[in-house]
């Protein structure tokens, strides 16, 4: 897809949830034959609740059926096709506005896997290994569902907090249902979480692919099928990109040295890392900074 393509495609404003009974949250339940592709500002989670289609992205198209749930995040270009009796509930939200908080949930492998790892990973791995709720949950969902639908209607005074309260439930109902099912499916993608988990907490160290794939009990020629598939970048590569975006926000917010930078971003010399910076960002470091802090 060109560039001007996606350019030209709707796009959907916080605006246009902002002002709600529950603002930051609201639920959809559409009958979908054809979407156009089109991108928004907000987080879309989505549960096909009867039929199938295909969901198609920039990287291709995706067969969807009944139990499918996936997360569709910010500026990312999606639609649908070929939609055969294809009933999809999307609730549309923004983090920062509900009235509750992901914190608790943040040390939650499942949580972790579904919101966090997921939306990074490649179409073609993610919608191989999509997320699906057990048989006898869709109907539990279904009737969360319902109830938040009769909130949005109803629009009494506390009706905000009946919707966030039901919002709590289904997502918690989601993730057990999802994550309760011990199909390779699901173990594959746990595994992918641990490992980028792992990385997330000792990219500061001396780490190398050889010592995550000993870690996992993977050989490295495992490891890096793994990646490949999942990302599409190699584990050097996955570490140093992560390194890189960790030193971006050491040199916006903090008035340390490069020297110090690279060291606490994790690479072993500040020539090594003003090389690989310059190489990702077309600008070095220091200019970097004297540009933000300008």
């Amino acid at each position: 897809m060109k560039k001007n393509d996606i350019e030209n495609r709707p796009y959907i404003t916080r605006e246009n949830i902002a002002n709600s009974k529950a603002p930051g949250l609201t639920l959809t339940r559409q009958r979908v034959v054809d979407a156009e592709l089109h991108y928004h500002d907000f987080f879309e989670l989505s549960i096909v609740v009867s039929g199938s289609g295909f969901h198609i992205t920039q990287q291709g198209e995706f067969q969807i059926v009944r139990g499918n749930v996936f997360l569709t995040r910010p500026s990312y270009v999606h639609g649908c096709r070929q939609g055969n009796n294809l009933e999809v509930i999307s609730i549309l939200f923004f983090p920062d506005l509900l009235d509750f908080s992901f914190d608790s949930l943040h040390q939650n492998q499942a949580f972790q896997t579904f919101f966090q790892t997921a939306p990074k990973l490649s179409d073609s791995f993610r919608f191989r290994n999509n997320f699906m709720l057990a048989p006898e949950s869709v109907n539990s969902v279904n009737e969360i569902v319902r109830q938040i639908e009769l909130e949005q209607k109803l629009k009494q005074p506390d009706s905000r907090f009946a919707i966030n309260l039901l919002f709590m439930n289904l997502l918690l109902t989601l993730l057990r249902s999802i994550f309760s099912q011990k199909s390779k499916k699901n173990m594959e993608m746990l595994q992918i979480n641990q490992i980028l988990h792992y990385i997330a907490t000792h990219y500061h160290n001396e780490l190398y692919p050889t010592d995550i794939a000993r870690k996992f009990g993977f050989s490295i020629r495992s490891l890096e099928r793994l990646f490949r598939n999942s990302l599409d970048i190699s584990p050097c590569a996955y570490i140093c990109n992560f390194r890189l975006n960790k030193s971006l926000e050491l040199l916006e917010n903090t008035t340390l040295p490069i020297t110090t930078v690279a060291m606490k971003s994790g690479f072993p010399d500040n020539c090594y890392y003003s090389k690989c910076f310059t190489r990702k960002f077309k600008i070095s470091p220091r200019e970097y900074r004297s540009q933000k802090t300008s």
